[in-house]
């Protein structure tokens, strides 16, 4: 995840109970390097899976823990980013495993967490609220579920937060056709239980495609990838809100790339800034690649990608980052994570 010139990256088996590590752009600029700070649980203990997701706003980093089904929430010092444990610990209401930490989002002061397992694998998202004196551990201020969803629709297998709007993939949905759920936050509030705004589904959907697998929110603009699309080559689609708000809709474009092949997973992490979107492919063999695209002045429609960079090593592009003209693609089975500039 990236928020300015801070990218956080999750390693859930370091040392055996997982890390995280925060790097801030040097003044010199980006350049081959440790990390900042990292960040551990202070009741880290074997297979915690803490960092199996990540999420910054601001001052604020998020780290999800499905092993301990927690959320935990750490708030930069004055002095800037150093090695710490937690400030709170945010917990479901059930008490049982339920994957509740395997994605986490955050923007300002909400922070959404998924449990794609409860339920029967139907999934919940649990929503929580930043407290007027700052994070404190709690319990969820509401939950969200869409009202169409079933048993294994893993509703909450992705997962994006900007400003008072939630969005979720269900990649489960239709015997894994696929569906991404907008949610927009009433005027009271996210206390209590929410349905779906909106339900945003692909065209050329078809059974297997896991659409929803991956989405990305920003502004008026969503993302979402079905990385097994033809057989595990992929497709990504994009869809801007209409002016009389979220309603259900398909696409407004698809993002493609040029030699995508069976394998290929395009869309399996997408990421998106005001006006750039970026789609991992993490192939399982050899390479993998991040494409970037750029809004055209007419608005986003369906496309080929501006730029694109390869790097040797199975996953690579299994997560992407983007702020500003700086983008950040990981690459897992290396154990690296990658910075590019123009």
């Amino acid at each position: 995840a990236m928020s300015v010139d801070t990218i956080v990256v999750g390693a859930p088996f370091a040392h055996g109970t997982g890390a995280v590590y925060v790097f801030v752009k040097p003044a010199t600029g980006w350049a081959n390097m440790t990390q900042t700070a990292e960040l551990t649980a202070s009741d880290a203990y074997a297979f915690l899976d803490f960092g199996t997701s990540v999420g910054i706003s601001g001052n604020t980093i998020v780290v999800g823990s499905y092993g301990n089904n927690s959320a935990y929430v750490f708030t930069e010092p004055q002095g800037g980013w150093t090695n710490m444990t937690e400030t709170a610990v945010l917990s479901n209401t059930n008490g049982i495993a339920t994957l509740f930490g395997e994605y986490v989002a955050i923007d300002g002061n909400t922070i959404a967490v998924s449990e794609p397992k409860t339920f029967t694998q139907r999934g919940r998202v649990q929503v929580f609220t930043e407290p007027a004196g700052g994070w404190v551990s709690a319990t969820p201020t509401g939950s969200i579920i869409a009202s169409d969803t079933t048993n294994y629709a893993y509703f909450g297998t992705s997962l994006s937060v900007n400003g008072s709007t939630i969005v979720v993939g269900a990649s489960g949905v239709n015997n894994a056709t696929g569906a991404v759920y907008v949610f927009v936050e009433p005027k009271a509030g996210w206390s209590g239980s929410h349905s779906q705004t909106a339900e945003l589904t692909a065209s050329d959907g078809k059974i297997g495609n896991s659409f929803g697998a991956a989405v990305a929110i920003k502004g008026n603009t969503i993302v979402s990838g079905a990385p097994d699309k033809y057989n595990q080559v992929g497709g990504a689609y994009v869809f801007v809100e209409p002016a009389s708000g979220w309603k259900n809709m398909t696409e407004t474009g698809q993002l493609s790339a040029s030699g995508l092949v069976m394998g290929s997973y395009f869309a399996n992490a997408v990421t998106i800034s005001p006006n750039k979107i970026a789609v991992g492919s993490s192939t399982s063999i050899t390479t993998g690649t991040a494409y970037a695209y750029t809004e055209p002045s007419t608005g986003w429609k369906s496309m080929l990608p501006s730029s694109q960079a390869t790097v040797p090593g199975a996953e690579y592009g299994s997560a992407v980052a983007i702020s500003g003209t700086i983008l950040a693609a990981a690459a897992k089975s290396n154990g690296v994570a990658y910075v590019f500039g123009p």
